[in-house]
């Protein structure tokens, strides 16, 4: 007998397809859950109690015994839909804990990112630059002499507190053609490096770092030489932004897998194309299944 014998000789009556869609729309009866998601257990049941019954054909059983034993093996419409219901809501429990997992991943990916490059480009220069126009007009006003005045130290003071970007200042009054190290720090008890400058801070997502300005004092050939440190992200900050995009990455990944498994078995294509192109994986998937001419192909997988 060959191949296509015995698949028609497998191939169910109108009778028995009856059976079986009678005993499912029982369970769709019983089944609390929104329309998409009954149509799709419909049709999975469907296909779940046709294959059963082929297997009973295939091992030898007539066909009324074999819908009979298909059917008692299922189970009673209100004990199966008990458990299936419990069994979708577990999966759609996990499916949005994935979905809105990866989206939060995703968002704190693109704001640590869009706040490495916001702040380390330009932002952290705002202070700086209002400190340092501060200081140009006290010098054009003659206020700055030999000394570091009680007023520029109580500016410098005040731009550090009231400015969460620096963490210190330091500043000194100099001939500008020769270095010397600075005389006046704030905070006065930070720790100084070699040039007399406060210490640099390399932390895992925050270091600091040096602007400084050299602002002449008229004709005299000496000049304010101030520094401020600032804070700025680091390359471990940048790093965090990429492990926050791989988490999205990944559990979006699994929850287009995971939805499209829930519609139909889903074939190694689809998975590839959900891991390597993510949501735009995922959306090609949506569109091509609404279209009519990929259903059949999309049905097998």
């Amino acid at each position: 007998m060959s191949k296509q014998e015995r698949e028609n000789e497998q191939k169910l009556s109108r009778t028995a397809q009856e059976q079986i869609a009678r005993q499912v729309e029982r369970l769709c009866r019983h089944l609390d859950e929104p329309e998409a998601v009954v149509r799709e257990f419909r049709e999975e049941m469907t296909g779940n109690l046709t294959l059963s019954v082929e297997d009973l054909l295939a091992a030898g059983l007539p066909e009324v015994e074999a819908v009979r034993q298909a059917l008692e093996r299922f189970g009673e419409p209100q004990r199966v839909t008990e458990e299936l219901e419990s069994l979708y809501r577990i999966r759609k429990n996990y499916a949005n804990w994935l979905l809105k997992t990866a989206l939060v991943c995703g968002v704190l990916g693109m704001l640590v990112f869009g706040s490495f490059f916001a702040w380390n480009k330009g932002l952290h220069l705002i202070a700086v630059k209002q400190v340092n126009h501060e200081l140009f007009a006290d010098v054009e006003a003659g206020k700055v002499g030999t000394e570091i005045t009680p007023e520029i130290k109580a500016k410098l003071q005040a731009a550090v507190d009231d400015n969460l970007s620096l963490r210190s200042a330091s500043a000194v009054i100099r001939d500008m053609k020769r270095t010397v190290p600075f005389t006046y720090h704030y905070p006065a008890n930070s720790p100084l490096d070699t040039t007399g400058g406060v210490q640099r801070v390399d932390g895992l997502f925050f270091y600091t770092f040096y602007t400084g300005a050299m602002i002449p004092i008229g004709d005299q050939g000496r000049g304010l030489d101030v520094s401020l440190q600032q804070w700025l992200f680091s390359s471990g900050y940048f790093m965090l932004g990429y492990v926050f995009v791989f988490a999205y990455w990944v559990l979006f990944a699994a929850w287009g897998i995971l939805n499209v498994y829930s519609r139909r078995p889903i074939t190694v294509f689809w998975a590839l194309m959900i891991i390597l192109f993510n949501a735009l994986g995922y959306y090609a998937y949506l569109k091509l299944r609404q279209l009519s001419i990929f259903r059949p192909a999309l049905a097998k997988s």
